[in-house]
């Protein structure tokens, strides 16, 4: 890029954001190992993400968003986000499920090669737009690569930030209550109501561990001193 190489290993991108790899990955053991696995298998992943009901569309095995539990919701949102750009939010592939059940299972994952890959991925392929812009910009800064007159300087749309982060917590557990007072509501007698109202205060509290957990791993990923993000407070 105008004159000098730019280095978009998984190694380069691991170290820019401070992230030590693990010695194996737990998506590509997962993406590599799951030609050989049986209907019983891919039904415990389809039931680990999703709510009853929920089907495999098409011979690739993608799965509607929609269709996925509250807490694997958000990390797909997250996953799709920032780790692995898609096309389509509302249909996950099946890379973006070994991701997302990954880290459900809290396994070791090789944040820079996912990253990279999906780089290449858009870059090398057909598509039509390029994700991780941001992180581009960092290493081109990195590169001490020049500025010209005409370059022109866009915000991204909602990078994830610790505000971000809290917004998303506040209305994740908004959501679990609404959802434990509609259930409280609809219970016929008052035992079934005060059950309902105790499922009520452990999704709470279950929630606000959730999104604390999906704000400490944001955090940790895109490190949030990112130097290129241009955030209106």
């Amino acid at each position: 890029m105008r004159g000098k190489d730019i280095d978009f290993s998984p190694q380069v991108i691991n170290d820019l954001l401070k992230i030590v790899p693990p010695e194996q990955c737990d998506v590509k053991r997962r993406r590599d190992s799951c030609g050989d696995w049986d209907e019983e298998v891919w039904e415990e992943l389809k039931m680990q993400l999703c709510v009853e009901g929920a089907q495999w569309q098409g011979s690739k095995r993608m799965l509607l968003k929609s269709d996925f539990k509250l807490v694997a919701k958000a990390w797909a949102s997250f996953v799709v986000q920032t780790l692995e750009g898609t096309f389509c939010s509302s249909e996950i592939p099946l890379v973006r499920v070994h991701t997302i059940a990954a880290i459900l299972d809290g396994s070791p994952i090789n944040i820079g090669e996912l990253i990279a890959n999906n780089i290449d991925d858009f870059a090398t392929g057909n598509k039509k737009v390029i994700p991780h812009l941001i992180l581009i910009n960092w290493l081109w800064e990195e590169a001490e690569c020049g500025l010209y007159m005409n370059d022109l300087d866009a915000p991204m749309m909602k990078p994830i930030t610790d505000k971000y982060m809290e917004v998303f917590m506040k209305d994740y557990v908004e959501r679990l209550q609404q959802l434990a007072a509609e259930e409280a509501a609809s219970a016929s007698t008052i035992s079934s109501a005060r059950t309902a109202s105790g499922s009520a205060a452990v999704c709470a509290r279950r929630g606000e561990q959730s999104a604390r957990c999906l704000c400490t791993y944001s955090s940790h990923v895109v490190g949030l001193h990112v130097r290129t993000l241009q955030v209106d407070e």
